[in-house]
């Protein structure tokens, strides 16, 4: 079956993340976590910025956050391949700080948005605090 153009955009801007050098945390990153999952998830989960796990294998939520994630959707009966998984911030920031303001902005303005409308899921639930502060971003 043929890859829609959404899909193929979001492939598009994974690659773009994984090269991205618009802000400071890609100098200390293993790799950069685009996001994965569904591109027509009717149910998008977006975290703070990726942990020590997702750095070195370039996934979200395959840390701790994650194996919880994973608990919490096999009791609900959910399946975690029918979600779109990101986080705000795409590289994980040095000692596990919280990602700042400008890493936020260039994360969201360049790659969170965009995702955001081609997935264009029926749902967004935000798992840290940051991504709640700006969900402005997820009402449009």
């Amino acid at each position: 079956m043929p890859q829609s153009k959404e899909a193929a955009r979001l492939e598009d801007l994974a690659a773009q993340i994984r090269g991205c050098v618009q802000c400071p945390l890609h100098a200390s990153r293993a790799h950069a976590v685009p996001g994965d999952g569904l591109p027509s998830a009717r149910v998008m989960l977006i975290g703070e910025a990726p942990g020590r796990e997702e750095d070195q294998r370039g996934q979200p939520f395959v840390g701790a956050a994650g194996r919880f994630l994973d608990q919490v959707l096999a009791g609900s009966g959910v399946d975690r391949s029918a979600l779109f998984i990101t986080n705000t911030v795409k590289c994980r920031p040095e000692n596990n700080r919280p990602p700042r303001k400008r890493e936020v902005d260039t994360c969201t303005s360049l790659y969170l948005v965009e995702q955001i409308a081609l997935v264009n899921p029926a749902l967004i639930m935000c798992s840290a605090a940051l991504p709640r502060k700006n969900c402005w971003v997820c009402v449009a």
